[in-house]
């Protein structure tokens, strides 16, 4: 779970630095593609709802609370509206910072910047999936 958390963390920073630099590159692009971007984060904040309401059909799972989750992911939707470049969106999606905040401990999962060498690294294998760790140990 970890690598995959932190896989996905890398894609989404990588691919808003691109779209920084190619906005760099052509600076009509950020104004050209902002109704475009604002659409597609409305679209994922509303599908990850959806998601969310479903996952939590029967309650809360201990240590997280649906109402905490869908404040989270407006937090995190803003926080890449910024991060794309869009500076002035970055209170777009209107959220309870109390409740998000109960889940900041995410941010430890993405683990931040890592000095490895990426040639020396084991690479990760998706093949074996929960192997060696269980419910327990993720939680």
């Amino acid at each position: 779970m970890k690598w995959s958390v932190r896989d996905e963390s890398l894609h989404s920073k990588m691919g808003c630095k691109l779209f920084r630099d190619m906005c760099g590159e052509n600076d009509q692009l950020l104004h050209l593609c902002r109704e475009d971007i604002i659409s597609a984060a409305e679209t994922m904040v509303k599908l990850e709802t959806k998601y969310i309401d479903k996952m939590f059909e029967m309650g809360d799972i201990e240590g997280i609370a649906s109402n905490d989750l869908k404040h989270f992911i407006k937090k995190r939707a803003n926080e890449k509206l910024v991060e794309l470049g869009y500076i002035d969106l970055g209170s777009y999606f209107p959220y309870d910072k109390q409740a998000a905040g109960n889940l900041d401990w995410f941010y430890h999962l993405t683990g931040g910047h890592t000095h490895t060498d990426f040639f020396a690294i084991r690479p990760t294998d998706y093949s074996k999936a929960n192997e060696g760790e269980d419910f327990e140990d993720i939680w």
